[in-house]
């Protein structure tokens, strides 16, 4: 079953959606898996396509990995750049602050993440620890 044609089915157990106040969309997973990560992404879509007409001046993302283990690397980077880039075309600026557990396997994925990143997208890494400051920086101009 593909998740991108069902998001709602999927979010519901694998990536949960909420708001911090009216700017910032959070998606927490609350799995490990490549559901998790098709239901990140159809959620990701979804939010652009509710503000089609109306973009805001900047899309801001917190996604909150801190209490599962890392995604599967290889699939979430294919499907982030499969959907940030279609998405953001002729929209606003997007923001993406991850949160995730401390580790070595991280500071891998901080380098791999730089291929995601082009003119209107901006993507950094926080542990667990820094919420905060990825709330700060993505409330930031």
């Amino acid at each position: 079953m593909n998740a991108a044609a069902y998001p709602s089915i999927f979010a519901r157990h694998a990536c949960l959606r909420s708001r911090i106040g009216d700017r910032i969309h959070v998606l927490t997973c609350t799995e490990t898996s490549t559901t998790a990560v098709d239901a990140l992404t159809a959620h990701i879509a979804a939010i652009y396509t509710e503000v089609q007409n109306a973009p805001p001046p900047m899309h801001r993302l917190l996604i909150d990995n801190s209490s599962v283990d890392i995604q599967p690397i290889k699939y979430m980077l294919e499907r982030l750049r499969e959907v940030l880039p279609s998405v953001n075309a002729g929209h606003a600026p997007t923001r993406v602050a991850l949160l995730h557990s401390n580790g070595l396997m991280i500071n891998m994925v901080r380098v791999l993440l730089n291929t995601l990143t082009h003119h209107a997208l901006e993507v950094r890494i926080f542990c667990k620890h820094e919420r905060e400051d990825a709330i700060n920086w993505l409330q930031g101009e």
